[in-house]
């Protein structure tokens, strides 16, 4: 599947290369010095995005909880989860006329990973249920390949709180697993996310979408030691926008790839320095990871 859709994007963006080329250069030169102002109106959802419309994604998955193994010896039951968003979407191409666009997605979610805490597993993994809530912001680009059908390839981030059960009284759990899983019980507990995705608009008002996210719950919240692990992320994730916009004139067709490339493999990687260490580069303890791989359906009203 992954080959099939990595064929699909490097397709569309040759094709567009191409189209581009065929553009007069006085066209070009003029659209290219409306392209800063234009950007900034998007993000403040101004004048120049096409539409800013309500939008409803409900995601359903795999959900695969865990804990580094240097923290906790026992392991977590895959089980299934669902995903509600509800926001404000916006679609508006880069340069008029030139079929290339950027997205963002502003939103409120719920979710859940419906796991029977009550249930005794006969192979010792551990059952999770985690109630999620918060916000998320997903921002991308992508493809107009013909009237209301886009390709987008998209970057999401967000803060959220969850509130978590276990199975109870597991006899395969030793008593240090058992404490380090009342960590997590004891309360609502907050954490990040973030997720990478292609999403696809067939039709005016209906599109899919295909994900991976993560969830970082903490079992504790230490503000200054996450706000300087935050500040090294978003600073990295700053530099790759600004390499991004180097190229915006030059390269269009490649903007979608190389932002979806970056953003997430900062996020990515920043999440597997976290996996033992929740708030690197502090020394701090391990966080519980929810990882997803997610179908969903968008209705654009």
């Amino acid at each position: 599947m992954i080959k099939y859709i990595s064929i699909l994007i490097l397709s569309s963006a040759l094709l567009f290369s191409q189209t581009d080329t065929d553009r007069p250069e006085s066209e070009i030169a003029q659209a290219d010095s409306n392209y800063s102002k234009w950007d900034f109106d998007f993000w403040l959802g101004g004048a120049n995005a096409e539409l800013r419309r309500p939008t409803i994604e409900i995601e359903y998955g795999q959900n695969q909880a865990n804990i580094h193994k240097d923290y906790f010896s026992s392991e977590f039951n895959e089980n299934n989860r669902v995903l509600g968003k509800i926001g404000f979407s916006n679609y508006g191409e880069t340069v008029a006329g030139s079929g290339y666009l950027k997205y963002k997605f502003s939103s409120l979610l719920v979710g859940n990973s419906m796991g029977d805490t009550e249930e005794l597993l006969s192979d010792g993994t551990v059952n999770s249920n985690i109630w999620t809530f918060g916000f998320n912001m997903t921002d991308g680009y992508g493809y107009k390949l013909a009237d209301n059908f886009y390709i987008m390839l998209t970057h999401g981030s967000g803060l959220a709180w969850n509130s978590v059960s276990f199975t109870e009284e597991n006899p395969s759990l030793d008593s240090s697993d058992i404490r380090r899983l009342d960590l997590f019980e004891d309360g609502v507990k907050f954490g990040d996310r973030f997720e990478s995705g292609i999403k696809v608009r067939m039709i005016e008002n209906l599109g899919l979408s295909f994900t991976y996210s993560e969830n970082l719950i903490l079992p504790k919240h230490l503000f200054w030691h996450w706000t300087l692990g935050k500040m090294i992320e978003g600073t990295a994730h700053g530099l790759s926008s600004y390499f991004v916009s180097t190229f915006v004139d030059s390269s269009p067709a490649l903007v979608p790839i190389v932002y979806f490339i970056l953003h997430n493999g900062i996020s990515y990687g920043a999440n597997r320095l976290k996996e033992d260490n929740m708030n690197w580069p502090s020394s701090t303890t391990a966080p519980l990871i929810q990882k997803n791989f997610n179908i969903g359906i968008t209705v654009i009203l």
